[in-house]
């Protein structure tokens, strides 16, 4: 159950960094960071 709630909120997490990043509000770094990804995972 723990595992399964925290991939619920790193993907959350990584929705609204893309979502920021799409809308050009913060860098493409600055999302990776949001979730804490790598810039590389980022960009997939």
């Amino acid at each position: 159950m723990r595992k399964f709630l925290l991939k619920q909120i790193s993907e959350c997490k990584m929705n609204e960094a893309v979502m920021l990043y799409q809308k050009g509000l913060v860098s493409l770094a600055e999302a990776a960071t949001m979730p804490g990804v790598s810039l590389y995972k980022m960009m997939e």
